[in-house]
């Protein structure tokens, strides 16, 4: 809400970090997918929903801190 009130290098910075959290976010559920490989049920198809919205967040965000760093 509030990055545009920040400079250019602290918006990239934050990015940054933002990124990070989301990279850790998707090595932790690909881990838990992985784990839950063979299970029944429905976990896995929960799992692979979550991994999706990850990635396009982090995609998002890699692309917005692009525009950024211009």
């Amino acid at each position: 809400r509030f990055l545009h009130l920040l400079d250019k290098p602290e918006q990239i910075d934050q990015a940054e970090l933002l990124i990070d959290v989301y990279e850790n976010a998707l090595a932790r559920l690909d881990n838990l997918r992985q784990y839950h490989e063979r299970n029944e049920g429905y976990l896995a198809a929960w799992l692979d929903h979550d991994i999706k919205t990850v990635e396009n967040r982090l995609a998002w965000l890699q692309s917005f801190r692009d525009k950024l760093d211009k």
